[in-house]
């Protein structure tokens, strides 16, 4: 016990650099604000904040004005929906589910053996087995309806790789082939090319002109093709012919919409 009554040893012991963290951190998880897991990790920073010691080495009003994060927006999920798909994914058991994509009128029912959740620009997905297509399928969360979990166990395969079925820099809408992947850009927008890493394989060749070359491989033509266009005349596919066509059929009908 303690000899002095009012007497207490910090549970914590915060420095500048610590409380900069929490802070970031703090800021960033506000991406996930449409989904129930904030409200978790906000609670979970409340609880951290009531153990911090009653004197701290700076005064953090000077990080508040002066960091902003701006994120993607992000799709509603329904707290009851989130929790039962995660309980399944813990428990491994089979969920029953509706599915409704903007592209249907009608909702299709579904059973679904989860194996993975991933983030990804501001929605949230299931990567696992459908029962009713006999394959590795990946259903977006913030459109899955009326889940429940099925008193039957699955197992995950040991051969399962998530990274077979997402590209983290371009998404998840994979074909079986993977394509190797030649953008040109113009000396005007090349110093922003060269200053990321848009792919794990990415190679980049200077021209004579300060144009670029950008290559890499991937399966997900649907979300370069976006990419491509977001850098409007200063990209210019060069391969595969795949992505070439792709790009062009999106431009010509974007055209006539103006005519």
């Amino acid at each position: 016990y303690y000899s002095q009554k009012n007497y207490r040893i910090p549970a914590i012991t915060i420095l500048e650099k610590d409380l900069f963290a929490i802070f970031i951190a703090e800021k960033v998880l506000q991406q996930y604000e449409n989904t129930p897991i904030y409200s978790k990790l906000v609670s979970i920073f409340t609880k951290i904040e009531k153990y911090l010691p009653d004197k701290v080495s700076i005064n953090p009003s000077w990080i508040e004005n002066k960091f902003s994060f701006f994120n993607e927006p992000a799709s509603f999920i329904e707290p009851k929906i989130w929790e039962t798909i995660f309980e399944a994914l813990k428990d491994k058991n089979i969920l029953s589910f509706l599915y409704k994509t903007p592209y249907h009128t009608e909702s299709v029912e579904r059973a679904f053996n989860i194996y993975h959740v991933a983030a990804y620009k501001g929605d949230w997905y299931t990567v696992g087995y459908c029962h009713y297509n006999k394959e590795i399928r990946i259903y977006n969360i913030s459109r899955i309806q009326q889940v429940k979990i099925k008193n039957e166990k699955y197992t995950i395969p040991d051969n399962f790789n998530i990274e077979d079925h997402i590209n983290k820099q371009f998404g998840f809408f994979m074909s079986s082939k993977e394509y190797g992947i030649k953008i040109k850009f113009t000396p005007d927008i090349a110093p922003y090319i060269k200053e990321r890493i848009w792919h794990d394989t990415q190679t980049i060749k200077e021209n004579k002109d300060k144009s670029i070359v950008l290559s890499f491989k991937t399966k997900s033509l649907v979300e370069v093709k976006r990419w491509v266009l977001s850098w409007g005349k200063g990209a210019k596919v060069m391969g595969p012919k795949e992505l070439v066509d792709l790009v062009k059929k999106e431009l010509e009908e974007s055209f006539r919409i103006y005519e």
